[in-house]
């Protein structure tokens, strides 16, 4: 079967009169055909809305412009997987027509002639915003680990129904302990308290679900590393859909302030 023949058994498939047509036409997904080599046969009106291209555009288009000159050729790895018969499903970034990126999530199934892998049937789903929000938390994390470095404090997220604390990395450092998980049940926490101080800070955490937060100092127990003091802040949250009871706080070591006031 030449290259003539299988354009026209994709041609005919989505044609006004083929069963696919009313399917792809109203879907909110990018649909699209291609032949084997990777041009476009058919796009539905969501692939104009999502990529700024007219059906007819993409037919002549030059590809770098939406890939780059660099990416050109990124889809034949896909193209050989479908030849073999298979789907693939991958993330990918292409140029609007306006220049901007967008990113996607494709999908590529065979469109069969009997035996034959005749072309390629391609969807799309537009997740340029959750890429962008999974950026900003990503920066939003690297601003949280840089603001406790420099301010020299650690979070902790509690859970009062699983009596399990979340805590980053800084929290360990400064509370000297291994951090096998993040998490770490509360009598641990209590129990790294000195002896002189543990009955306060109980006292503390119970009234704080009573007074709404806490703000104590107190020093650890180590016989490893000096006596370190250190300050606990935290605040209870409301409950949130799932009826969950949490408390965020954080602890400092202020070990060398307290020191400096003593002198």
């Amino acid at each position: 079967m030449d290259k003539h023949d299988d354009y026209s058994i994709l041609h005919n498939l989505i044609t006004e009169s083929g069963v696919y047509r009313p399917l792809f036409e109203h879907h909110p997904d990018a649909i699209y055909v291609m032949d084997m080599e990777g041009n476009y046969v058919y796009t539905n009106p969501a692939v104009l809305r999502m990529t700024g291209y007219a059906p007819e555009e993409l037919l002549t288009i030059d590809k770098t412009q939406i890939f780059g000159k660099d990416r050109l050729y990124f889809r034949s790895p896909y193209f050989n997987r479908v030849m073999r018969g298979e789907s693939v499903q991958f993330e990918t970034e292409i140029y609007h027509k306006q220049g901007h990126t967008i990113y996607l999530d494709v999908t590529y199934t065979p469109v069969t002639n009997g035996d034959q892998v005749v072309g390629i049937f391609g969807a799309a789903k537009d997740i340029t915003a959750r890429k962008q929000a999974d950026e900003q938390l990503r920066k939003s994390e690297e601003r949280l680990t840089l603001a406790q470095d420099i301010g020299g404090f650690g979070c902790w997220d509690w859970s009062m129904d699983t009596d399990e604390l979340i805590c980053t990395p800084k929290f360990f450092e400064i509370m000297h302990m291994e951090q096998d998980t993040p998490t770490l049940l509360y009598r641990r926490f209590l129990a790294s308290i000195h002896p002189d101080d543990r009955a306060r800070v109980s006292d503390a955490f119970r009234r704080m679900l009573i007074e709404g937060s806490i703000h104590l100092e107190c020093q650890l127990m180590d016989s490893a590393h000096p006596v370190k003091t250190i300050a606990i802040r935290g605040r209870v949250l409301a409950a949130d859909a799932n009826h969950e009871r949490r408390i965020i706080g954080t602890v400092q070591d202020i070990t060398e302030q307290r020191l400096l006031a003593d002198l």
